[in-house]
């Protein structure tokens, strides 16, 4: 009897788990003007079509138009109810090794503090994450051990674009492939940038809010062709927003929804020529 009251002693007890609920905090969402607030619209539209259930992937570089989009997508997310929130989005930026250190800080800070605020805000379905190209593919590889000549802006093939920035999220968007077949990829591209970014907008599914994406091939005759990729989806939500428009949104916020401030972005526009404040004071001049 004494043997079974030790045994019974050594008798692990069952740990109860802490079931206390987790707190959510709302991100104080500020209004936005008609042309984002449609914009915003659209994209709860598609993320909410039952048909089509492709995950996203949010291209971004923290810069001034891909923070627009995040924006956009953030604000989007939290206005749908959280058991509606079931398409899996990710936001992804590169590292390539090679950006100053400022803006390479500043990427890196956006990305924990989106991982942090969507948690803390229960957007569950929202996901963020740099990715950096393999070792092999590095600066240190390429330039250094195997003496490949960087790229010049005169190159007709810049291999520097595409292993520090292109080939890492080829590497991302080919796993999401792999799980669910097909996956949309948003970008911060707007007609205002260019003309010829305006023409590669327009030939690349002006009239639909998601699009097939083609790759440019050459046919056998030597002409010029357009294929489909298989499985891959783009958008350009804020395509038809002008400059204006898009640095009146961004300042309306001292702080994101993630919690990092608009002065950081500013900074990094402020010695380019394209700080809204400089742009405007430049017009006011010139009218």
């Amino acid at each position: 009897m004494a043997q079974l009251t030790l045994f019974a002693e050594w008798e692990e007890k069952e740990k109860v788990p802490n079931l206390t609920p987790r707190t959510i905090v709302q991100a104080e969402l500020k209004p936005v003007c008609d042309e984002v607030r449609e914009v915003i619209e659209r994209i709860k539209e598609a993320y909410l079509d039952p048909t089509i259930n492709r995950p996203w992937v949010i291209a971004s570089s923290m810069g001034k138009d891909s923070t627009l989009l995040c924006l956009c997508i953030w604000i989007a997310l939290s206005e749908i109810p959280s058991v509606q929130r079931t398409r899996q989005v990710y936001i992804i930026s590169s590292d390539t090794g090679l950006e100053n250190p400022g803006l390479k800080a500043f990427v890196h800070e956006s990305i924990e503090k989106m991982k942090l605020s969507a948690v803390e805000q229960g957007l569950d379905c929202l996901h963020a994450q740099i990715v950096m190209p393999d070792q092999k593919n590095r600066f240190a590889a390429k330039a250094i051990a195997h003496g490949v000549p960087l790229s010049t802006p005169a190159s007709p093939f810049r291999w520097c674009t595409d292993s520090f920035k292109i080939s890492p999220t080829e590497v991302f968007i080919k796993s999401l492939l792999a799980e669910y077949g097909e996956v949309v990829i948003f970008t911060g591209v707007r007609n205002d940038e260019s003309i010829n970014r305006a023409a590669s907008i327009k030939r690349n599914g002006a009239d639909k809010f998601i699009f097939q994406k083609y790759k440019p091939t050459k046919g056998k005759d030597g002409t010029h062709e357009r294929k489909p990729m298989k499985g891959r989806f783009e958008c350009h939500p804020i395509k038809e927003i002008s400059d204006d428009v898009l640095w009146d949104t961004l300042m309306k916020w001292s702080k994101f929804p993630w919690k990092t401030r608009f002065l950081q972005l500013y900074a990094l526009y402020r010695d380019t020529g394209e700080c809204p404040m400089q742009v405007r004071f430049v017009l006011r001049q010139s009218a």
